[in-house]
C-alpha cells in the first residue's frame, strides 16, 4: 500500500466508466492500484437521479464489509440492484454519461477491498429477475444472480449433470462465468453454449462459446456486464449427481478452511509449471522456516 493516494480494487480495472466484476467467485483476484483523485465523485444530483429513476434497491455509503466473504470493506458510494435489464441499461449509459465509475459486485466470495471504499456505482445482480432459472431439455438457462450450489442443487433434481466438478464454489454463475471458475482442469466454460451479456454502450450481445475468448481463470468478458446464460448439462440418475456433487465438497472442506473469513483461492497455478501455486507456497514457507531455524 501507498499511503491514502492510493485505493485497492479487486478484478480488471478500465478507465471510469468501465467494468469491474467480481460478480462472486471469481477465482483470480488481479490487485490493482489507481490514484484516488481519478475516480469521479458522484454530484448531488447524481444520486437524486438514480433514487428517481431506478425502481431497484439503492443505498448510498453502503459498507461493502457486508457483502464480502472476507467481512472487510469500506462504503460504496452508491450500491444499486436494478430491477431488471432494462434498469441495468439505463444505469450503465447514465454512469457513461456522466463519468461516473461503475463495477459490478455479485457474492463477493473473492475480492477484498480496502477500508476506504469504492467511489462511483456498484452494480449487484440479487433482483428477482437476475435469478431466475429454466429448463430446456438438457439446456438450462440462468440468470448471472443465480448461486452456484443452488444451480448445481436444483439441475441434480432435474437429473442433469456434469457441473459436478463446480460444487463448493460459493458464488454466482455471474462470477463464474467472467473468471471461467472451475478446477486446475476444467472450467464452467465447458458447459457453456451461449452467454448474455451487456456491453459499455448499454447494448445487449448474445455471445456464442466459440465466440468467448475463455482461458484458464480467464473469460475476456472485462468489458460486459454479464446478465444471464444457457449451460447445456448430462443426463444422470439424480442420486448419482448429488453423491459426486457432496463428494467433491468433502474433499473441498478437508482441503481448506471454513471456519473464518476467506477471499477464497485468488492465486493462479503459474502456467507450465510442476506444481500448483499451493505446493509452491507450501514449499517457500517450509524453506523460510528452516531458514529463521538456522538464523
Amino acid at each position: 500500500m501507498e499511503g491514502e493516494a492510493r485505493r485497492i480494487y479487486c478484478a480488471e480495472i478500465l478507465s471510469p466508466p468501465g467494468f469491474m466484476m467480481a460478480c462472486g467467485k471469481v477465482l483470480k483476484c488481479v490487485i490493482a492500484y489507481r490514484e484516488a483523485k481519478t475516480s469521479l465523485k458522484m454530484h448531488k444530483k447524481d444520486k437524486i437521479y438514480l433514487k428517481e429513476n431506478v425502481k431497484g434497491k439503492i443505498l448510498f455509503d453502503e459498507p461493502l464489509r457486508f457483502h464480502t466473504s472476507m467481512k472487510v470493506g469500506g462504503p460504496a458510494e452508491a450500491w444499486v440492484e436494478p430491477e431488471d435489464a432494462n434498469e441495468l441499461i439505463r444505469v450503465i449509459k447514465f454512469a457513461s454519461k456522466r463519468k461516473i465509475s461503475l463495477f459490478t459486485i455479485g457474492r463477493g466470495c473473492n475480492i477484498i477491498v480496502s477500508a476506504r471504499g469504492i467511489d462511483g456505482i456498484c452494480i449487484n445482480l440479487n433482483a428477482p429477475y437476475f435469478k431466475t432459472i429454466s429448463y430446456n431439455k438438457e439446456y438450462i438457462r440462468a440468470g448471472a444472480g443465480v448461486f452456484l450450489d443452488r444451480l448445481l442443487l436444483e439441475a441434480a433434481d432435474k437429473g442433469l449433470g456434469g457441473a459436478e466438478f463446480l460444487a463448493g464454489i460459493p458464488g454466482t454463475v455471474g462470477g463464474a462465468l467472467f473468471q471461467n471458475a472451475g478446477t486446475k482442469d476444467r472450467g464452467i466454460s465447458s458447459l457453456v453454449d451461449k452467454v448474455e451479456a451487456i456491453g459499455r454502450a448499454g447494448n445487449i450481445k448474445i455471445l456464442k462459446q466459440d465466440s468467448i475468448q475463455f482461458g484458464y481463470r480467464y473469460s475476456g468478458l472485462g468489458n460486459h456486464i454479464i446478465t444471464s446464460c444457457t449451460l447445456k448439462f448430462k443426463k444422470d440418475e439424480p442420486g448419482v449427481i448429488k453423491s459426486k456433487i457432496k463428494a467433491n465438497i468433502k474433499i473441498k472442506r478437508r482441503l481448506q478452511d471454513y471456519d473464518y473469513p476467506s477471499a477464497g483461492c485468488i492465486f493462479k497455478n503459474p502456467k507450465g509449471a510442476r506444481f500448483t501455486a499451493g505446493e509452491l507456497i507450501a514449499v517457500s514457507y517450509t524453506h523460510l522456516r528452516a531458514h529463521e531455524t538456522v538464523l
